[in-house]
């Protein structure tokens, strides 16, 4: 039975001609009468496989076109199938005692070629494959672990960043939501709504004991600094004593909030997002020069309002942050940072 296969390989189509046989094999001499004209090669072809019961594969790109030489007399598959393609630019290559694959020249030339078990020519082409990694959600660097930016695979500490592409992602709204994405970080609300309590490790955190950090710089104070995800540019936890770079602290580690920068060059950005239960979500970030290069800006407001499954349960935030950054040298600058996070819930 002779069957005529077509598959997709790369942007081209292979041709395989292929001969199912119920008798015994046959050897690798064995000749045959062959009365082919000149024709199509593809049509030659399969009638090279109908009469020797052979299997010839070739890419169509490079058969499409092509004109047969007229074959006759008793011959060997391979002798016939050398006389039929002479003077095609192509070459015979045997892939076994029952299998042959016609190649461009340049590409047999190119192949590197290793003798098989069986002492036939296996040939290997050149393959290329090109990729983009796209590394949205993992950063580079990190700096609350060594004070400065270093490569997080030499980082002696187990560091866990939640960038800033990973919260639009997942479309989180507050911290709580935006530290869960760091291992055995768990975060619950205190008496104060603003200010939510972490435990890493199952050790809690207190702002009293260096806890946390603002870009870097330890904050102190009775809860976690307020702060909102729509001024962040991402959240570093630090898992583990920090005593070597922060002086008496708590035995589970740190979470440094890293505030987005601002830019010379103007932006603005608006989002916003309607879900279930009347919940409306507004995103505002606005960046640039105030008069001079040397003085710059970053606005960021993130509001929120929705309702309960159950009546009269509802929750309002409203979280404005304005950044001034001084840039006094080349070496030297001064950041302010004011915000006002606000949240009111019922109950």
């Amino acid at each position: 039975m002779l069957k005529l296969i077509r598959t997709v390989h790369g942007q081209s189509l292979w041709v395989a001609l292929v001969a199912i046989l119920t008798t015994t094999p046959t050897s690798a001499d064995e000749t045959f009468d062959f009365s082919l004209a000149a024709q199509p090669l593809q049509e030659a072809l399969v009638e090279f496989s109908r009469t020797t019961r052979r299997q010839v594969s070739a890419d169509s790109v490079y058969i499409e076109g092509l004109e047969s030489n007229q074959v006759s007399g008793r011959l060997a598959p391979d002798q016939a199938l050398g006389q039929m393609i002479a003077g095609t630019g192509l070459n015979l290559v045997t892939v076994n005692n029952r299998s042959f694959a016609l190649r461009p020249a340049a590409t047999v030339a190119a192949a590197s070629t290793t003798a098989g078990a069986s002492g036939s020519a296996r040939i290997v082409e050149e393959m290329i494959v090109q990729g983009q990694r796209v590394s949205a959600f993992r950063v580079a660097d990190t700096s609350t672990a060594s004070l400065f930016d270093m490569p997080i695979e030499e980082t002696p500490f187990n560091v866990g960043v939640v960038t800033q592409e990973l919260i639009a992602d997942q479309q989180i709204f507050t911290l709580e939501e935006a530290v869960k994405n760091s291992a055995s970080v768990n975060a619950s609300r205190t008496h104060s709504r603003n200010a939510p309590s972490y435990s890493i490790r199952g050790f809690g955190l207190n702002s009293d004991r260096s806890g946390f950090l603002i870009n870097g710089v330890p904050i102190a104070g009775g809860n976690a600094p307020p702060a909102h995800v729509s001024a962040l540019e991402r959240i570093e936890v630090l898992k583990g004593s920090t005593a070597l770079f922060y002086g008496a602290g708590e035995p589970a580690g740190v979470i440094n909030y890293v505030y987005k920068t601002p830019q010379a060059d103007s932006a603005y950005a608006v989002s916003a997002t309607i879900g279930q239960f009347d919940d409306y979500r507004v995103e505002l970030d606005a960046t640039g020069q105030v008069g001079t290069e040397k003085l710059l800006y970053r606005f960021t407001l993130g509001w929120q309002d929705s309702q309960g499954a159950i009546n009269y349960d509802y929750n309002e935030t409203v979280a404005p942050t304005l950044q001034l950054l001084w840039n006094i040298s080349d070496r030297t600058s001064l950041r302010f940072i004011g915000e006002y996070v606000s949240t009111e819930t019922n109950p």
